[in-house]
């Protein structure tokens, strides 16, 4: 179970690292378009998926689908193939693994995007962390563009940083309070949009379109390696 569960994982580590810089290029180009080239505001979402990534996925593999003997509950006995080149009764032995990897292979890769949208679904702890340090970062590229400017220019920029164009703003406190919360909505409303993508990101990794047609998953298969694995098992 253990040795499975870790290979599938490691197999996922590039896709799942391809998948986070992916997002981090449109929250760049997005959000941060002057900020050094960087990912770390993103640290969380990591740190969450490698913390999770292991139990969520024993859970759907072992005993969410493959479980159980294979004997006949009648006579006890092993139906050919069981335990073990290829048995066709789904049951824990790693002929029903290999004779049922198809399915296996996709509840890796649904495991795998699953975790990664719940993570980064709105409102979450891992949204939220990323939304601040989003922020953050925004916040202090203002700072740094607003002290080589007018004083003058400066109260506009920090106000209305999405619209500089517009004449100077009146500077009373409801609409330095409204310019706020337009400004932090702006952030989240655009993490909330770059995050829908994470599942056709992840797929068009693996060599689908990128629209739900996965094309058999043919670069997170890895099906002639991890069936020879799992043979190894008695």
């Amino acid at each position: 179970i253990s040795g499975v569960t870790n290979v599938f994982n490691g197999n996922y580590t590039i896709p799942v690292q391809l998948t986070v810089l992916s997002l981090a290029d449109e929250i760049g180009a997005q959000l941060l378009p002057n900020n050094p080239a960087s990912a770390s505001y993103l640290d969380p979402l990591v740190l969450a998926y490698n913390e999770q990534a292991y139990s969520t996925m024993e859970r759907a593999i072992f005993p969410s689908f493959f479980h159980g003997k294979c004997q006949d509950p009648v006579t006890g006995a092993n139906p050919p193939g069981c335990p073990n080149p290829d048995c066709p009764v789904v049951c824990g032995t790693p002929g029903s693994m290999v004779h049922f990897y198809p399915r296996l292979r996709y509840i890796a890769y649904n495991t795998t995007w699953h975790l990664l949208h719940d993570l980064v679904r709105s409102g979450s702890p891992v949204f939220n962390q990323v939304q601040t340090n989003v922020e953050a970062l925004r916040s202090n590229a203002r700072r740094r563009e607003l002290s080589s400017l007018p004083f003058a220019y400066k109260v506009k920029r920090y106000l209305f940083p999405e619209h500089s164009s517009l004449g100077l703003p009146n500077s009373s406190r409801a609409l330095v309070a409204r310019s706020v919360e337009k400004r932090d909505n702006y952030v989240k409303d655009s993490l909330v949009r770059i995050f829908q993508d994470t599942r056709s990101i992840l797929e068009k990794i693996c060599g689908g379109d990128g629209t739900g047609n996965t094309n058999s998953l043919p670069y997170c298969s890895w099906e002639q390696a991890m069936k020879e694995y799992i043979l190894t098992f008695p």
